[in-house]
């Protein structure tokens, strides 16, 4: 019978100059949370894999195709088997196309990132261990909110516009569980966490690089598991879930806010932890589903044009600077498709789903109650981004999401049924 090990390793990756960001900015150095990658390695008999959050807004595809090919040769894991995943943070320099202001990624960095994520995996390859497997669901931090909310009309709006409106209601419900695994030396000693928090991840202040929520999360845990656990923070499906009630307007801002919201989520896992017993792991299962999913035609697609982010002078000024020029190049480019990597990996009664979108939560739950797995944990935003990814009902909605954009919302309205039926189909294959 084949014994699981598991090695785990981090680096860090904050830049020490100022470098364009989300907003096309710089941010500068500061005493927020670090920038780091997170490797866990996992091998059972002659089958090895490896899983990669990176703090970043997200990451392209040709990016992590070129990643995995370095790290392929580095270790001998097959590019297939590497899941290299965005914690989105948005206080990070960008690795892609800036799509509110089109900055690209600084070159140099671009290269520190390759160089830390494939330093992290030799790492982590090189401390395998002989592990256990913990694995199950506990409750989130419970600051979770739908953000897009419906007007009477049935307009959506995000965030701010719908504070002090009561009569108006959340389009979805956010997700309040979470699916965390644990792997331990035989003596109990921690190895490596991993968790998938349905959350955007965009919490702390500005003007410095911060891993913002996942990274106060990551360093509670680490806290309590001791500085030699590596712990891999994966964003689950919560395109349209933010931290903060819109309808109430409440903004927690800042290092405290982070900080006590990881204190809460570490605490969780290590109370779900305390109740589990280990779990019987024969084999190490992995396979993907690539498929090219059409992007909605420029005649399909709206452009901001519903006063989604205000209707003042100044934000119909911007939305239109922001979305004619994308209007015109997907008009130019004519019909398009984008590739979506599904990838799984199962341990026993214990699976990892991932697919690159920003999907929205409704699609993960289905995902976790479908799954034929006891635990199941889906993560987005893994191997590309694919942008947001609406329920099908969200397009008559309107709203941010939906608009049409060559990064952050390209998909035709049923990839999120695709996405999600694909994903159940793989979880059956790993499981038989």
């Amino acid at each position: 019978m084949a014994q699981l090990q598991a090695g785990g390793a981090s680096r860090d990756i904050t830049p020490d100059r100022d470098l364009p960001h989300y907003y096309g900015s710089t941010l500068h150095r500061g005493d927020g949370c670090p920038l780091t990658v997170n490797a866990v390695c996992l091998r059972c008999g002659d089958i090895e894999a490896a899983l990669v959050s990176i703090d970043t807004l997200f990451v392209d595809r040709p990016h992590v195709l070129a990643m995995r090919e370095e790290i392929a040769l580095a270790t001998g894991i097959p590019g297939e088997n590497l899941c290299l995943a965005a914690t989105h943070s948005h206080s990070t320099p960008t690795l892609g196309p800036s799509f509110i202001v089109g900055e690209q990624a600084d070159p140099v960095y671009l290269d520190q990132v390759s160089a830390g994520v494939r330093a992290a995996v030799v790492a982590a390859q090189e401390a395998l261990r002989p592990a256990k497997l913990f694995a199950g669901n506990c409750p989130t931090p419970g600051i979770e909110f739908c953000r897009r909310v419906l007007r009477p009309d049935g307009q959506a709006v995000i965030g701010p516009q719908a504070a002090g409106h009561p009569d108006w209601t959340p389009e979805g419900q956010p997700d309040r569980t979470m699916a965390w695994a644990m792997l331990e030396r035989a003596d109990g000693q921690a190895l490596a966490t991993i968790f998938a928090w349905p959350v955007h991840n965009n919490a702390c202040t500005d003007g410095w690089y911060d891993a913002d929520l996942f990274g106060w999360a990551r360093e509670a845990m680490r806290g309590r598991l001791g500085a030699q656990a590596t712990v891999v923070t994966f964003a689950a499906p919560a395109g349209d879930v933010i931290w903060f009630d819109p309808v109430q307007d409440d903004f927690p801002r800042g290092d405290d806010f982070a900080r006590d919201v990881g204190e809460v989520l570490a605490g969780r896992i290590m109370d779900a932890r305390a109740a589990a017993a280990p779990m019987a792991v024969t084999r190490l299962r992995v396979g993907r589903d690539l498929r090219a999913i059409p992007d909605r035609a420029w005649e399909d697609s709206t452009w901001c044009e519903d006063d989604c982010r205000g209707s003042s002078e100044r934000a119909r000024v911007w939305a239109r600077e922001r979305y004619d020029p994308e209007s015109e190049a997907v008009r130019s480019r004519g019909a398009t498709e984008c590739v979506v990597e599904v990838q799984g990996f199962g341990l026993g009664d214990f699976a990892i789903v991932t697919n690159p979108a920003e999907l929205f939560c409704e699609f993960g739950t289905r995902i976790r109650a479908g799954s034929p797995c006891a635990v199941t944990m889906p993560v987005e935003l893994a191997n590309g981004a694919c942008g947001y990814v609406p329920y099908a009902r969200s397009f008559d909605h309107g709203g941010y999401e939906t608009h049409r954009t060559c990064w952050t919302s390209r998909l035709i309205p049923e990839a999120g049924e695709i996405i999600t039926r694909h994903s159940l189909e793989l979880l059956e294959r790993l499981r038989r």
